[in-house]
């Protein structure tokens, strides 16, 4: 497992994150729009 950090949610920062949390990885995001974080919530119990 590694932690990684993403700053910016724009589309490949989104779908870095994603990817990033299947693999099993600790994903911390930066970004200061809160919205684009809703949906990531969910992933994080894989």
């Amino acid at each position: 497992m590694k932690t990684v950090l993403i700053i910016g949610m724009g589309k490949f920062g989104h779908r870095l994150c994603v990817n990033m949390l299947k693999l099993g990885n600790e994903v911390m995001i930066i970004d200061d729009n809160e919205a684009a974080l809703e949906d990531l919530v969910p992933i994080e119990r894989y």
